[in-house]
């Protein structure tokens, strides 16, 4: 079974800023990626989390989102993904 999958990005998702990580959503077919975070961090653990994370040297947030979303969840995001201008900072929490 083949999962299809899109993702929506914000409209500075390509550019050069300063930021420190991205996470985004992730859907699959009517379903969104969520994961638990373990217990050997000492940052929020055990806690729902959107896919995502830190930044690696002049990453675009894109970029750092694509990486992580690969190394975590081994999903290739792949051109053509049609982005929404939508995005709004949060504070982390449980």
């Amino acid at each position: 079974m083949e999962l299809k999958f899109r993702i929506m990005i914000h409209e500075n998702t390509f550019k050069k800023v300063d930021f420190n990580g991205a996470k985004g959503l992730v859907f699959l077919g009517n379903k969104i990626l969520v994961y638990r975070r373990d217990n050997k961090t000492s940052n929020l653990p055990l806690c729902i989390d959107l896919p995502g994370g830190g930044r690696e040297n002049d990453e675009s947030p894109f970029d750092s989102f694509k990486r992580e979303i690969k190394e975590e969840f081994g999903i290739d995001c792949k051109s053509g993904w049609r982005g929404l201008k939508l995005g709004k900072k949060y504070t982390a929490g449980c």
